[in-house]
């Protein structure tokens, strides 16, 4: 099996993170080829790239062309996306199956805790009071609202939340897209404060379509209410508006640990690590990549089940009572 590395010429960050993913493949032994993503698709098993395609951008449009090459070539297409994290975004971005944030598959159900408590990030206890609700704004052709006009849904939020709450409604714009949506006659206060954090203060819950909002709010023990299948925790965040004024409180702790499996450095990345992680365990990748994921399975399942057979031959066929 071959890993197709897509880089982009003119995004340095972008193209480190890459290679750092191919040193890592390098690493375990997996046949891989880095290749210019303005120059378009090249014959592979696995597309790796950068973000998902974003139609209004040079860049989300190539990664577009790619991932559509791909699939023509085999139904059976994989892809890899590598994006920002969600928890010290600064030094860790997620990398996981087939999407991006929670389209993602990040193979990370009922993970321990160890790379959470490695974070050392405390959440505070859930919030009980507080006075306004904050309504968080996206970049409206951001690749992670596109498929939803996402101005229009901000607009409709706030108006369907007057109708579940009398509490003063911060409508926060993305800090690099402030005047991209125009909240004129709708219940809102347009929030001017410097950081997200800021807005935070005191808030009684947060609400966005899919934001990294939803998880800082969480983090920050404030309700939080997401609308898309994107947002990291929509399985265990509240997304029914009507109930604004009495939020579920859910338990956070399962979802931090796999929370922690969907994000690696740069480090972790150049040394396999994260290779590991995305691939069953308990076999050389090579044998996993050449097997492939189903069939690497009921091959290691038959095994055991041979190796049974082998230990009650040495007893003499006899079952253990």
């Amino acid at each position: 099996m071959r890993f197709g590395i897509f880089t982009p010429d003119d995004l340095p960050l972008h193209s480190q993170w890459l290679h750092a993913f191919a040193e890592g493949l390098q690493l375990r032994g997996v046949n891989y080829q880095i290749n210019s993503l303005e120059e378009g698709y090249r014959p592979c098993d696995v597309v790796v790239t950068f973000g998902i395609p974003k139609l209004r951008t040079p860049r989300g449009r190539a990664i577009q062309h790619v991932l559509r090459k791909h699939k023509d070539c085999s139904a059976a297409a994989k892809n890899i996306v590598i994006e920002l994290g969600f928890v010290h975004r600064d030094r860790y971005f997620m990398v996981g199956w087939g999407g991006l944030n929670g389209r993602a598959d990040f193979r990370n159900d009922g993970c321990s805790s160890d790379r959470w408590n490695q974070l050392g990030v405390e959440p505070a206890p859930w919030r009980v009071t507080g006075d306004h609700i904050v309504l968080c704004g996206q970049v409206p052709w951001d690749a992670s609202v596109q498929h939803r006009n996402h101005a229009q849904w901000c607009r409709e939020t706030a108006i369907e939340l007057r109708k579940y709450s009398d509490r003063p409604i911060v409508f926060r714009p993305h800090p690099l897209q402030p005047d991209a949506i125009d909240m004129a006659g709708t219940p809102v206060q347009v929030s001017n404060k410097a950081s997200l954090r800021e807005d935070l203060d005191n808030a009684w819950a947060v609400v966005t379509f899919n934001s990294n909002a939803g998880v800082e709010a969480t983090l920050a023990g404030i309700p939080a209410f997401v609308a898309d299948r994107g947002a990291m925790g929509y399985k265990i965040l509240n997304r029914n508006l009507a109930l604004i004024e009495s939020p579920n409180l859910p338990d956070r702790t399962q979802w931090l640990y796999d929370l922690a499996y969907t994000q690696w450095t740069l480090d972790e990345l150049a040394r396999g690590e994260t290779i590991d992680h995305l691939f069953l365990q308990g076999a050389p990748l090579t044998v996993r990549l050449r097997c492939g994921i189903r069939q690497f399975a009921s091959r290691t399942q038959a095994a055991v089940r041979k190796s049974k057979r082998r230990a009650l031959s040495s007893l003499g066929g006899k079952r253990a009572a």
